[in-house]
């Protein structure tokens, strides 16, 4: 979305965009209330400009730029630990889950295998939040009643970036294929 106008002394523009990549994966429905484990980025943006004649040879230059945008996953993040687990997993080898509840973990080339589907909605959640904000202004003073094509430009700016997030991570029951108690089930933020 973009609006501009003005008039003889000031011209203003703004301009504000809203961007969301919805994850691909199958989440738990039952947990949908609590937390969504699902993979999704939102991306706000935005921008003004001001232009200011303060004078008929003075002009002030105000802007303002940033955005702001969450990135949500898994809690086993759907980074390459979870696509390293799909694609060592063999989904005909184990249940989802064992009829006692417990999820079933593989051992294979030195490294635990969990379900991705339980990887993927049973390990809690990941949520990062980035924000940067980027200002300047600038003035501009035309002397040409002193000398033609002499001009002073004037330009102050200030940028700052922030990150802010909340890692809530689940560890459910684990038994070992070989039938073996791995861990049980706990929260830890």
């Amino acid at each position: 979305m973009n609006m501009n106008g003005g008039g003889n002394t000031a011209r203003y523009f703004v301009s504000a965009s809203y961007t969301e990549d919805q994850g691909m994966y199958n989440t738990d429905q039952t947990l949908r209330d609590d937390y969504d484990t699902n993979a999704n980025y939102k991306k706000w943006n935005y921008r003004m400009n001001v232009d200011i004649d303060i004078t008929k040879s003075t002009l002030l230059k105000l802007g303002i730029a940033g955005s702001l945008a969450k990135r949500n996953s898994p809690g086993l993040a759907d980074n390459e630990m979870l696509w390293g687990m799909l694609f060592g997993y063999n989904p005909i080898a184990t249940p989802v889950y064992y009829s006692n509840g417990y999820a079933p973990i593989s051992h294979r080339d030195n490294v635990n295998k969990l379900n991705p589907w339980v990887a993927s909605t049973q390990t809690g959640y990941n949520e990062d939040w980035q924000n940067n904000v980027q200002t300047n202004v600038t003035l501009e003073q035309n002397f040409d009643f002193i000398t033609k094509g002499l001009k002073f430009v004037g330009r102050f700016g200030y940028d700052t970036d922030n990150s802010n997030w909340i890692n809530r991570h689940r560890q459910p029951d684990l038994y070992k294929a070989n039938g073996r108690r791995q861990e049980t089930g706990r929260d830890y933020l």
